[in-house]
Order: structure tokens, then C-alpha cells, then sequence
């Protein structure tokens, strides 16, 4: 499978799709976010972006991220845990977030 295809298998939706608000960006593909479950019940949850990989303290890449999700409604497609920490999809009023980051150069292909 090359990377073109795994990008399209990470931006199909996923069962478990949620609203969520980023509370803060650890890196360009690391995210602590409230998640709403419905029924007015939310949880913090650590998230990566699946198939995505950035480097720890590249600020131009987090600023980049920041400018996407500034004021906009953030929807997240969870995939599975890994110690803790929930891969995911993430999107923005339509427009994927881990696909666009491999795009802009802003982040490496990672095996999930």
C-alpha cells in the first residue's frame, strides 16, 4: 500500500465520531482535547494523528496546525488506543487534518 492509499484509508470515517475542542497542541500531530460524548458529557483525552508523524518543538509546524483550527468546529474520528493515547482523524469543518499535514510537508508518513 503506498502512501496516496493510506491517506484515503485514514480519511474514510470511522464508527466512533465525535465533536471536540483542542485544549492544547503538545506538537503539530499531538493534541489534548475535550471530546464530547453527547448527552452533555465530555471526557479529556490525549490524541495523535493517525499515520502522521511531526517533530517535537517545530513551532512553524504547530503555528500552521493553530491557523486550521482557530474558531472552527473540530470533528474526530477515533481509530484505537495506544498507551493512553487515542489515534485518530481529525477534521475541520470538512478538511483533513492528517492528510493536509503530509501534504504541506508539515509532518512524515507514520506507520499505524
Amino acid at each position: 500500500m503506498n502512501a496516496t492509499d493510506r491517506a484515503q484509508v485514514m480519511a474514510r470515517p470511522s464508527r466512533y465520531r465525535y465533536k471536540a475542542e483542542i485544549i492544547s497542541i503538545k506538537r503539530a500531530d499531538k493534541f489534548t482535547a475535550r471530546v464530547d460524548l453527547g448527552f452533555h458529557i465530555s471526557i479529556i483525552l490525549d490524541l495523535k494523528l493517525a499515520g502522521v508523524n511531526c517533530k517535537d518543538g517545530d513551532e512553524k509546524s504547530i503555528d500552521w496546525v493553530k491557523e486550521k483550527i482557530k474558531g472552527k468546529q473540530i470533528d474526530i474520528h477515533t481509530l484505537r488506543e495506544i498507551k493512553g493515547v487515542w489515534l485518530c482523524s481529525l477534521w475541520i469543518e470538512g478538511y483533513h487534518l492528517n492528510s493536509n499535514l503530509l501534504k504541506s510537508g508539515h509532518g512524515t508518513e507514520f506507520q499505524t
